[in-house]
């Protein structure tokens, strides 16, 4: 349960080979204590989990060691237990024309890395079920912020960055 009382919930699989970026997506996740967290660390497994735990929704690099992540999406799209499971596609990909084909082949959202923690959160909380409180947008107590007009795609406001994140004493054991 977060500081305003909402119950978080939801659980989420995390495609990506690269274990800290793996590690850092768990731990800042760890602010929503209701989400239940998997991870693949390449896309064939991940597919499999993807297939078999049928999350809530998958974050998803693109650059992965056996099959790329369009392929990954391609095969979520084309699975019938998994076509329907939201995909938000992280990578440090910023060519907008493969921004427009992962949308265009189903991605809910594209997150280009660097990213801040209050976008991975926001975009996380607008896909699980938990709403998001005007007084406590990220879950942390931090006051709101206005993010001006949306255009469909997640405007970037910067709250605080990965190093204040993990530096943050509420978070830690």
């Amino acid at each position: 349960m977060n500081t305003d009382g909402v119950h978080t919930a939801g659980s989420v699989l995390y495609i990506e080979d690269n274990l800290i970026n793996t590690m850092l997506v768990e731990r800042i996740l760890q602010a929503r204590p209701g989400v239940v967290f998997a991870s693949a660390a390449d896309g064939r497994t991940g597919l499999d989990h993807a297939e078999r735990l049928q999350p809530d929704l998958v974050l998803l690099d693109l650059e992965l060691p056996d099959i790329g992540g369009e392929q990954v999406l391609a095969g979520l799209r084309a699975g019938p237990v998994t076509r329907t499971i939201p995909v938000i596609v992280v990578s440090a990909d910023i060519d907008p024309a493969v921004h427009h084909r992962i949308l265009s082949a189903g991605a809910r959202f594209v997150l280009t890395k660097p990213y801040d923690v209050s976008d991975l959160l926001r975009l996380v909380d607008g896909v699980l079920p938990r709403p998001v409180t005007p007084t406590d947008p990220d879950g942390l107590g931090s006051p709101a912020v206005d993010t001006g007009p949306q255009h469909g795609h997640a405007d970037v406001v910067v709250r605080r960055s990965v190093p204040e994140y993990l530096a943050d004493d509420r978070l830690r054991e």
